[in-house]
């Protein structure tokens, strides 16, 4: 029996090997408060460890007080060390040793982060950031999950039933997110119709490219679009044309004899691709100065598109 006797702080404590009588059995060895009457540290016949607890069942095991979470705290105050605890397996077959690693400044990634360290390879496979951020393969993510699988094509695997050659990852209205096809749904009936007000772009009396339309259509998405474009042009031999700078014509017309004729086909179709959503200038382009009859009807101007693949 250890007793302090300090009237304010002194406790007693008892070293015991145990009996048949004692708390938790007998072959036990106990650090045991006698104060409170109750084990701090107990070792059983087998050598497993329990503290707060009188019947360990793995080699360490805790119990926390009462209602409380049972805390286990390594700490280190060195100014560039780290808090590690380290999971040696030593099958000489497969064994590996690994280290969860509360980083210092010296640390790989620097300070603040949260390791799963792969000892025998000398790399972290798992890295949290001071911020939330969680790093596959990089120890210094920037997104909420980065993956970097280096050179090996393939950084993410997503099973869920739902998977499939040639498929793609899409987003619900919630953020769930599951493999589709890359076909939109919806290509019957989510027409988009250009903005502005459509202004005769060969007015001028020389040709040109580049020439105000009045028009702009806003891309949702990055994509396949597909676009109709509906105009009456009358005019003596020019070739005209309705362009999206860095994309492709919208519609195009030439010239196909002399003399005054209306410029075909008159209802277009096209299928272009887009890079990135935003909005888009619609400009003109003619070879000379004619100006044309413009606009005339059947059929009165229409530009629409829609989506129909990713």
């Amino acid at each position: 029996r250890l007793d302090n006797q300090n009237a304010t702080n002194g406790k007693t404590y008892s070293l015991i090997s145990t009996g048949p009588a004692s708390n938790g059995g007998s072959g036990f060895f106990q650090i045991y408060d006698t104060n409170a009457g109750a084990s701090r540290i107990a070792v059983n016949g087998d050598g497993m460890v329990g503290i707060g607890n009188t019947a360990p069942a793995y080699n360490l095991d805790v119990l926390g007080a009462g209602s409380g979470s049972a805390v286990t705290r390594i700490q280190s105050n060195n100014a560039n060390g780290a808090a590690e605890l380290r999971l040696d397996n030593q099958n000489a077959t497969n064994g590996k040793t690994y280290s969860l690693i509360s980083t210092g400044p010296a640390s790989n990634g620097g300070s603040g982060f949260f390791q799963i360290y792969d000892v025998n390879a000398g790399a972290s496979r798992v890295t949290v950031n001071g911020s939330g951020m969680v790093g596959i393969g990089t120890n210094a993510p920037t997104a909420k999950l980065e993956i970097n699988n280096g050179t090996t094509a393939g950084a993410i695997k997503i099973t869920d039933g739902t998977q499939g050659a040639g498929k793609v990852l899409t987003s619900d209205a919630n953020g769930l997110a599951s493999w589709s096809n890359t076909v939109t749904t919806a290509f019957a009936n989510a027409w988009s119709s250009a903005s502005g007000t459509l202004v005769n772009p060969f007015t001028g009396t020389t040709g040109g490219s580049g020439l105000n339309t009045g028009l702009s259509i806003t891309i949702p998405s990055k994509g396949w679009y597909f676009f109709r474009f509906g105009i009456t042009i009358v005019s003596d031999c020019n070739d005209y044309s309705f362009y999206i700078n860095g994309i492709g014509d919208v519609w195009k017309a030439y010239c196909a004899t002399s003399g005054s004729q209306t410029m075909t086909p008159r209802d277009q179709t096209r299928v272009l691709y887009f890079t990135a959503p935003g909005t888009y200038t619609v400009y003109g382009q003619k070879t000379n100065g004619i100006v044309p009859s413009f606009n005339l009807g059947n059929p009165s101007f229409y530009l629409d598109f829609v989506k129909f693949q990713n």
